[in-house]
């Protein structure tokens, strides 16, 4: 009879163990959990994908001067060749805007300065225009249409405009990111990084910014859907800013 009531007790102190131990050995959320698994957005990725959505043969397979005149170009389309091409650029395109594909771009802004009247760091981006209408910032070649700007009122990219965004954080949080990006910059790690601002999204779609005109390739914007916009610490992962925007709308900040 001693054997199951020992059973008991013992089972007991196992749960309390555990019970007591989960909070202290969980790991806040870092960038690099979040982003793991996630395929990273260079300009040379957005000209691939951009190719890729816009069912650009001639481009992705570089086959416009084999291919450079109305003729050429016509019969080549006609051809198995082009079909069997067409069909490849098909499946990747499935599989870039599946449902389970998410994508991250990020850049420093280690040089932004706490604005204590705005209460946060401002952005200033240049303006997209996807073709949904309505400017939206551009993050690289990333458009973010849904996310709250407002027009950037020094000018400092003429003739292009810009778009100002504001990252919400406390006084204290912004003197310690502020902090953080001078220890970096005197450190003498070369390897070393200020504070990043990540864009986590999905591909709604591609604006191609080819005139046509001088044979001319201005390349294309990636349009971002439901974006999720992080400030971080670009040594340690930290997280200073986390919300996600869809609709024009933000949801509430994660608790940090």
């Amino acid at each position: 009879m001693k054997r199951p009531v020992l059973a008991i007790v013992l089972a007991a102190l196992a749960t309390i163990q555990v019970s007591a131990g989960g909070p202290s050995t969980r790991k806040k959320a870092s960038i690099r959990g979040i982003i793991a698994g996630m395929t990273e957005m260079s300009d040379p990725k957005v000209r691939e994908f951009g190719m890729i959505l816009d069912n650009d043969v001639l481009g992705f397979y570089d086959l416009r001067d084999k291919y450079d005149t109305p003729v050429k170009k016509e019969a080549f389309r006609k051809s198995r060749d082009y079909a069997e091409k067409a069909s490849k650029l098909k499946k990747q395109k499935q599989k870039i805007l599946s449902a389970g594909a998410r994508y991250f771009y990020s850049q420093d802004i280690s040089k932004l300065t706490y604005d204590a009247e705005k209460k946060g760091f401002v952005l200033t981006l240049y303006e997209c225009r996807p073709d949904s209408g309505g400017a939206a910032p551009l993050f690289g070649s990333i458009c973010v249409p849904n996310v709250p700007t407002s027009r950037s009122r020094d000018g400092v990219m003429p003739p292009l405009r810009g778009r100002e965004l504001l990252l919400s954080v406390n006084k204290r949080t912004g003197l310690l990111i502020e902090a953080a990006n001078r220890e970096s910059l005197d450190s003498p790690d070369l390897d070393s990084k200020g504070t990043q601002v990540y864009v986590i999204f999905r591909i709604a779609g591609v604006v191609n910014r080819n005139s046509g005109e001088g044979g001319i390739d201005n390349g294309y914007y990636i349009v971002a859907d439901t974006p999720r916009i992080l400030m971080v610490n670009g040594n340690t992962g930290k997280i200073y800013y986390d919300r996600t925007y869809a609709g024009g709308k933000a949801d509430a900040p994660r608790a940090r």
